[in-house]
């Protein structure tokens, strides 16, 4: 279909509280990931097909690649306008 994900950043393993965004134009979408949640960092860029100017539904998960110690805990989720400035 000539689209791929794109994931151009790692985080690094110590860090254990961080914001992330998710923005959207059309059905292309960026994700970013911030310490601060002023300073946001691009970390992946990915297309849905077939969803343009359709609504979606989203959900959140978190995994760890290595070990199943790994916990975590979404807070402070809201939706806003598009954040993608480019």
């Amino acid at each position: 279909m000539g689209y791929s994900d794109w994931a151009f950043s790692t985080i690094p393993y110590a860090i254990d509280q961080m914001g992330y965004r998710i923005s959207r134009k059309g059905s292309d979408f960026l994700v970013e990931y911030s310490y601060d949640n002023i300073i946001f960092h691009s970390i992946r860029i990915f297309h849905l097909h077939g969803i343009e100017n359709k609504n979606i539904y989203i959900g959140l998960y978190g995994c760890s690649p290595d070990n199943s110690s790994f916990q975590c805990e979404f807070c402070n989720v809201w939706m806003k306008d598009s954040q993608w400035l480019t």
